[in-house]
């Protein structure tokens, strides 16, 4: 999930971030390294459809009013397993909720692990540093009408905001069109 908010590059784990004396003073100190796994473009759309998962979705427990949140529920058949991944700020986190046994949890994700992840969530990214994750220069934000999909001018009645890559926006046209049902002569 790092891959989300970094975004595209997946930052190697590591255990220790630095060691210090009682006093402060510093003993060793660990930095991570990253590679690029996925685009920047990709890599930001997902993290947008994971950000409307929190604002309307399944994820909406993971909700921290002040914070940016992108995540993702899950659950296992039979509702035996129930996780909610995700990031705010500079943490990503994962919980997993399940019984030892394998039997049922009987738990969605959002229901189970969510108010875990929140409640771990609200007191981590506080202590941690900022992070904001920057829109893409490829990425454009355009209005869509909800049935149809097609571009429209910003505002208009049944129509919504979406994010696209630059490369593919949507159409502003039908290439179809819709004739009036034409009444059956006998």
């Amino acid at each position: 999930y790092t891959t989300f908010a970094t975004p595209g590059r997946v930052l190697d784990t590591y255990a220790v971030a630095r060691l210090e004396t009682p006093g402060g003073r510093g003993l060793a100190r660990s930095s991570r390294d990253a590679h690029r796994v996925a685009g920047e473009e990709a890599a930001y759309l997902v993290r947008d459809l994971m950000r409307t998962a929190v604002e309307r979705g399944t994820a909406a427990p993971g909700d921290i009013r002040g914070l940016d949140v992108a995540a993702k529920t899950g659950s296992s058949s039979d509702l035996r397993d129930a996780w909610f991944a995700g990031q705010a700020g500079s943490v990503v986190a994962v919980v997993w909720v399940g019984l030892t046994d394998g039997s049922r949890l009987g738990l969605t994700g959002g229901q189970g692990a969510g108010p875990m992840w929140r409640s771990f969530m609200t007191k981590a990214v506080p202590a941690r540093p900022p992070l904001t994750v920057e829109r893409p220069v490829g990425i454009l934000e355009r209005w869509v009408e909800t049935d149809t999909g097609l571009m429209v001018r910003e505002g208009r009645e049944g129509s919504r905001p979406e994010l696209y890559r630059k490369s593919t926006l949507p159409a502003h046209r039908r290439w179809w069109r819709f004739d009036e049902p034409m009444p059956v002569i006998e």
